[in-house]
This record gives structure tokens, C-alpha cells and sequence, in this order.
């Protein structure tokens, strides 16, 4: 059956509409898939929904119609459509008292729209001020033990420290980061090992231990060992820190990750011999070697 999401939007619309989807849900997650009509109505009333049992049955008769809800043998249910809907109206809901919803247009737009709505797990994290979050960040970085993914045009020295230390316990990074960065991004690694006091084969050691790829990205994240996620809503705003250490929020963060990493460019399509170009430029200024 083909649903028309004009007749979808414009059904629910329709005073208490909404209420009975939800009231079916409720009986989803209750255990019950199919209720009776004589409960909906009990549970509409139940929750404040004072109507006739006729309007009842013609709303059911008209959600039914516009493909929302399921009827047979006088009882009713959700249909897919159904069950999406309401997914969506909810998470609406949760995305409209996101205070921060402003500052992430630019985020939305660079996200594949199954990735969107996502962004309500934000309004669960923890919210740091950008000040306090430095330290926080570096014991973030250095309690890495597996794999840290990081999407961030910031070079900051002690935060590349914190990096470095992370690969020389066995860590393995991916950075995505834009075209203008990358020269930052060489100096401030160089100046790091150089104060870190690193050799050659230290240098050559860290950096076979992190892949780089290329693309400007709104925002700035990072999911490290998938037992923490942080975002920053660019640079430009004084925004918190997004941090997450609940699991749906990570596999959201995941999911980004992955999505950007398949859209940016390989190192070696923008940089002259890719990652051993830029393993050599980073020895050269560290150590002064060819």
C-alpha cells in the first residue's frame, strides 16, 4: 500500500489525532501491538481526551484510511508509516527545546538527512565551557588505548601532545580536517615531538599510526575508544562542548564520523606524497632530517 505523506500531515493535524497515535505506541511498548477499540478509548480518557466514542471510531476510520493505523476484528494498530510518524513528531518535539538548535544549520546541512534528527541526542550531553575543557580533553586523548576518530581543523600544542603520547601507548587515530590546516597541522606536530623529545623512528612510529583525509566540516568532534564522543558547534561561537559517554549518543557520533570520513578526500590528493610527504615534512622540522 502507498502512503501520500500529504494525507499523513494533513490527517494528524486533525484534533486529537495525534493523542490516538500515541496512546497506540503506548500500547506497543506495552506489549500490546493490537488493542481493542474500547481500550484506545480508555486510554484516551485516561490521559485527558474527553470525545465521543464516535468521534473515536471516525478518526480511527480516517487514520485508517490515510495509512497510519492497521484495522481488523475491532481492534487497531500502527502501521510503519504509522510507527514512524510519531517517531518523528517526538523527536520534533525534543529537537524544539534544544537551545543550541540555531547554531547547527550548518552542521544539518552537511549530514545525510538519516542522520539529522540525531542531533536531539545533544540536548542528553554534558555541556562544558570551552575554557574548563582543555584539561578534560588531554585526559580524554591520553586514556585513548584503541582508536580515536577526530574531525577538527584546531592545532593546538597540548592537545598534539596528548595525541602523540596516545599513539606511543598503541592508539590508532583518523583525522579529518581541511586543506587550509594542513601546514598548521604539520608546524604544531613538529614543534610536539621536537618538546617531546622524539626521534626519528618515535616520529615515524606515531605517524603509522593515524590515517589523514581532507574536508572542511562545520563542526568539530571526536569519538574516542567508543566510551566517549564530544562535538563543538564550530569555532566561530561560544558554544560548550558537547560530551557523551551514553551509548546511542556515541553511535550517533560513530555514524557522522563515518559518513564524513567516506566523503573526504585521501591526504595524497591534495598533499605532495600523501603520508609519507607528510611524515617527511614533520622530520624535517623536528629534527632537521631528509
Amino acid at each position: 500500500m502507498g502512503y501520500h505523506v500529504e494525507n499523513l500531515l494533513k490527517e494528524v493535524s486533525l484534533p486529537y489525532r495525534l493523542k490516538i497515535i500515541e496512546c497506540l505506541k503506548d500500547g506497543i511498548e506495552d506489549g500490546k501491538e493490537w488493542i481493542r477499540l474500547s481500550e484506545l478509548y480508555k486510554r484516551l480518557k485516561a490521559n485527558g481526551i474527553e470525545v465521543p466514542t464516535s468521534t473515536v471510531y471516525r478518526a480511527v476510520s480516517n487514520l485508517s484510511a490515510a495509512g497510519i493505523i492497521d484495522k481488523k476484528n475491532g481492534e487497531v494498530s500502527l502501521t510503519p508509516a504509522g510507527i514512524l510518524l510519531i517517531d518523528s513528531v517526538e523527536c520534533m518535539e525534543r529537537l524544539m527545546g534544544f537551545e543550541y538548535l540555531e547554531l547547527a544549520t550548518d552542521f544539518l546541512l552537511s549530514l545525510p538527512p538519516e542522520l539529522r534528527f540525531g542531533v536531539h541526542y545533544l540536548s542528553k550531553c554534558e555541556k562544558v565551557d570551552p575554557v574548563e575543557f582543555g584539561a578534560k580533553n588531554i585526559e580524554f586523548i591520553e586514556k585513548t588505548q584503541e582508536e580515536g576518530k577526530f574531525v577538527t581543523d584546531i592545532a593546538e600544542m597540548d592537545i598534539f601532545k596528548a595525541v602523540i603520547r596516545s599513539r606511543l601507548k598503541g592508539a590508532h587515530h583518523r583525522m579529518v580536517f581541511s586543506e587550509e590546516s594542513i601546514q598548521k597541522k604539520i608546524k604544531t606536530l613538529a614543534k610536539a615531538s621536537k618538546d617531546l623529545g622524539l626521534g626519528k623512528y618515535e616520529i615515524e612510529c606515531v605517524q603509522a599510526r593515524v590515517e589523514y583525509r581532507i574536508l572542511k566540516v562545520p563542526v568539530q568532534m571526536a569519538v574516542l575508544d567508543s566510551d566517549v564522543g564530544v562535538l563543538v558547534l564550530g569555532v566561530k561561537h561560544f558554544v560548550p562542548f558537547f560530551v557523551t559517554f551514553e551509548k546511542n549518543g556515541i553511535r550517533w557520533l560513530d555514524s557522522i564520523f563515518d559518513y564524513y570520513w567516506d566523503q573526504a578526500k585521501p591526504l595524497g590528493e591534495v598533499f605532495e606524497g600523501g603520508e609519507k610527504g607528510f611524515t617527511k615534512m614533520i622530520l624535517k622540522l623536528a629534527i632537521g632530517a631528509e
